[in-house]
């Protein structure tokens, strides 16, 4: 089973969520069952492609121990040798004086190909960002106030509920290749030592795939889950029959609703409901109903 295969197997999201401000690409997005993948350097965050490419400390950054080299080498080699080679390895670098050098010179290679692997996933790979629901089922992603304020222009505009397994199937199919899977994780953006990322060490437990899919903490009321694609471009299908519900604003004015509702009736493979999204003068929480259904 592929890795991403697993992902999936192991996905706890039943639906992604992406929210639309309503302007004639996201028209012309419905009309014609496309996704519009961004480059990194793209993204509305702008620390986001900035902190891959810096995220680990140089070399020359570092600071030497013996404990910290023995440790390295020792997950360094751990699948290529036994415990005995590893020890007389280690012993041998001790007595010759040569650990300090042996282990920078190791530790300079990972460095590089490191810096090298996160340069080229910024080049290559184009991103597709969506909203999910909290794990925990507290907070429910079309009732995010911030979403809606921030991505569908204040309540002016739509969110498209999309169906997780077939939404990436046609995605795969379209595009010929499997779509990467990147929960993304919030935390305060700082420098790693790339021997935290080999030994699995410090306050938090970081690998490559960390790095490369972590924002700060104030971009965590999003609850953001992207698809990847490499080397596509910005422009990729999908079936429309992934949609599972629409929901607009109670603000977007009514000869665009009326708009919409022609576009998604004149698209034959949506079969949804049209649901609205309204501000309770009560509570002043989000609520949704069902407006109508299309097709």
């Amino acid at each position: 089973m592929s890795n991403w295969e697993d992902i999936k197997k192991n996905n706890k999201f039943n639906s992604l969520y992406r929210f639309y401000p309503y302007n004639a690409y996201d028209l012309d997005s419905l009309s014609n069952n496309y996704l519009w993948f961004s480059s990194y350097a793209d993204f509305n965050d702008p620390f986001e492609d900035v902190f891959i490419r810096n995220a680990i400390f140089k070399l020359s950054d570092f600071e030497y121990s013996d404990a910290r080299a023995i440790s390295f080498i020792k997950e360094f080699y751990k699948d290529e040798f036994d415990d005995a080679k590893l020890t007389e390895l280690l012993t041998k670098l001790v007595v010759d004086k040569n650990l300090e050098s042996y282990f920078k010179e190791k530790l300079n290679r990972l460095v590089e190909t490191t810096q090298r692997l996160l340069d080229e996933y910024i080049e290559i790979n184009k991103a597709c960002c969506f909203a999910t629901d909290d794990l925990n089922g507290n907070k429910k992603a079309l009732e995010n106030k911030l979403m809606w304020s921030h991505y569908s222009n204040g309540f002016r505009g739509f969110c498209i509920e999309y169906d997780f397994d077939l939404l990436i199937d046609s995605i795969s199919r379209f595009t010929d290749q499997a779509v990467g899977l990147s929960p993304i994780i919030y935390s305060n953006l700082s420098k790693h030592h790339v021997t935290d990322l080999a030994l699995q060490t410090g306050s938090i437990k970081l690998d490559f795939g960390s790095l490369i899919c972590m924002k700060s903490n104030e971009w965590a009321y999003e609850n953001e889950y992207r698809l990847l694609l490499s080397n596509m471009p910005n422009l990729n299908y999908f079936s429309s029959k992934s949609i599972k519900s629409i929901t607009v604003g109670e603000k977007m004015p009514e000869n665009k609703l009326n708009t919409l509702v022609s576009i998604l009736k004149s698209n034959p493979d949506i079969s949804c409901k049209l649901n609205k999204a309204y501000i309770d003068p009560d509570d002043f929480n989000i609520k949704i109903v069902e407006h109508s259904t299309i097709n």
